[in-house]
């Protein structure tokens, strides 16, 4: 409720004519009166009035602890802030109306909306009633119905062809599909128990934060509804009305303002976009590898420049400030170009770091996707070695130039990929010529055997290869580990789904179908039961 002092004395304010009225009738009362006694008892309703009072002090006192917390920011805020002032002065005063013309039209949409609604019902009534309005409405929604219909069948007619190809192409896959689905529910099974019953410990142990929020929810609600029921509303909503017209106005010169803009910043957005299409193909045209490792070093380089200006931003005037306390010019000199030294030194060890850092963190991603790709192929193969697991470690080979590297030591794809898979005839085989490649490269380098390019080749390759086997038994084991665990959490689907397909599947074959076929007449046998209990129902 808002009440100032004007209005306060306004309306305790007395008619002097009105009184003087009065106390002239009291005395031709008291005339008539004279001589017996009268006792006269005046009553005055106080009690608004006191309210009121009490109000304006509260309001005072909020004004004067505002003032005060008003007048502690601008001594907060500091020297320099001259401009920010001038900008908030301008804009800051603006955003109140603009805030109450937001408010008018969130009402007006909302008022919309209701009237929307109530259109609805009363349009539904009228039609249930069978008036004039109500039928002219059942005309219109028969017509559209036709349309409506019409623009279905032909929509129906197109999808037929492509729908009955999908599900021919998804009655093959069907099988391992169910497999999938089963393994994949026992898993979300068991992850909504954990979550669920997570989730009603949490609620438990934090029933006294519920309880006190709750309470607080209650009080912000009584305040609410205190507040929506004075006059304050009323006089908000008057503010907004008077606003409203204003802020519309500026709403359409900020935006014909924004569209003139956008017009002349056209040509220039052409320009950048043309730049950054070139930019784009050059981008495209760099294989990834390469592109990654272009981002790496640049990305290390901007990170030890911007280290080096951070560290040496302090330095600027360092040395004269040395000057200052005594110290000689020359010797302050020497300092800060130490220090100037020891800040690039430092910056470089940053980018290198980053460097290094961001080489691991992708040999890292690559190691757990290669993981990854075993385990699925252990997972083709039933968990065993099989011909999935054995290309992926081939192609795995291939990519990491191991296969090339075995090539120059006489060792062909096949050992290499034994090797990586745990023969232990290959890997002896495997280890004795890159043992052998390996000290004819260490003796060529000491100078106790011959030199050639030859060695030195044998050298380098043997190093590729014996890396390249070591980082993909490594993930081979990390694929099978991975392998084991999706296998426990999925045994229970199989106990559960595996005898259930195959009794489907021999049903299928008793009565001349298939399995996926056999699916769709139940679907539909079962659709058509729902369909006759609804009509039955209605």
């Amino acid at each position: 409720m808002s009440l100032n002092v004007g209005e306060l004395i306004a309306y305790l304010r007395m008619d002097m004519r009105t009184f003087e009225d009065g106390a002239a009738r009291a005395q031709t009362m008291a005339d008539k009166l004279d001589g017996k006694t009268v006792d006269v008892k005046v009553k005055a309703d106080t009690a608004v009035a006191e309210e009121k009072l009490a109000a304006v002090a509260a309001s005072e006192d909020k004004v004067d602890e505002g003032n005060k917390k008003i007048a502690k920011s601008g001594q907060d805020a500091g020297a320099g802030m001259g401009a920010v002032v001038a900008a908030a002065l301008l804009v800051g005063p603006a955003l109140v109306p603009i805030a109450a013309g937001a408010a008018g039209l969130t009402a007006g949409f909302g008022a919309m909306g209701t009237a929307g609604i109530l259109a609805l019902v009363g349009i539904r009534q009228e039609m249930a009633a069978g008036t004039a309005l109500g039928q002219t409405y059942t005309s219109m929604l028969g017509t559209l119905k036709g349309d409506l219909t019409t623009l279905g069948a032909t929509a129906a007619s197109g999808v037929l062809g492509p729908l009955q190809q999908e599900v021919t192409d998804l009655q093959t896959r069907m099988p391992t599909l169910n497999s999938l689905i089963g393994d994949l529910s026992t898993v979300t099974g068991k992850t909504a128990g954990s979550i669920t019953s997570g989730l009603v410990a949490a609620f438990l142990a934090l029933a006294p934060l519920e309880r006190d929020a709750s309470t607080y929810i209650l009080n912000l609600s009584d305040r609410f509804d205190s507040m929506m029921s004075g006059p304050g509303v009323v006089a908000f909503g008057d503010y907004v009305r008077s606003v409203f017209p204003q802020v519309m106005q500026a709403v359409e010169s900020i935006a014909g303002a924004a569209g003139h803009l956008v017009g002349a910043i056209a040509p220039l957005g052409l320009g950048s976009l043309s730049i950054l299409q070139t930019v784009a193909n050059l981008i495209n045209a760099l294989p990834t590898d390469h592109l990654a490792l272009l981002v790496q070093i640049a990305s290390a380089a901007y990170i030890a420049f911007e280290a080096y200006k951070l560290l040496t931003g302090p330095l600027g005037d360092l040395s004269t400030k040395l000057v200052g306390v005594g110290v000689s010019a020359e010797a302050a000199a020497t300092g800060v170009r130490a220090l100037t030294i020891a800040s690039g030194v430092i910056g470089a060890i940053i980018g290198v770091a980053t460097l290094v850092y961001s080489a691991f963190a992708d040999s890292q991603r690559k190691n757990t996707q290669a993981a990854n790709d075993f385990a699925d192929a252990l997972r083709n193969d039933n968990g065993a070695l099989g011909e999935n697991t054995r290309l992926m470690a081939a192609q795995k080979l291939q990519a990491d130039n191991a296969a090339d590297a075995g090539a120059k030591l006489g060792l062909s794809l096949s050992t290499l990929t034994d090797a990586a898979l745990g023969n232990v005839p290959a890997m002896a085989k495997v280890a004795a010529v890159t043992d052998a490649a390996t000290r004819a490269s260490k003796a060529m380098f000491d100078g106790s055997g011959p030199a050639s390019q030859a060695i030195r080749d044998s050298g380098a390759a043997a190093k590729t290869l014996t890396g390249a086997l070591g980082d993909l038994h490594t993930q081979l084991q990390d694929g099978v580990k991975a392998n084991e665990a999706a296998t426990a959490a999925t045994a229970a689907s199989t106990a559960t789904t595996t005898p259930a397909a195959a009794a489907q599947a021999a049903l299928a074959a008793r009565i001349g179908t298939t399995s996926a076929a056999l699916v769709l007449a139940t679907a539909g046998q079962n659709t058509t039961a729902e369909a006759m209990a609804n009509a039955a129902a209605k």
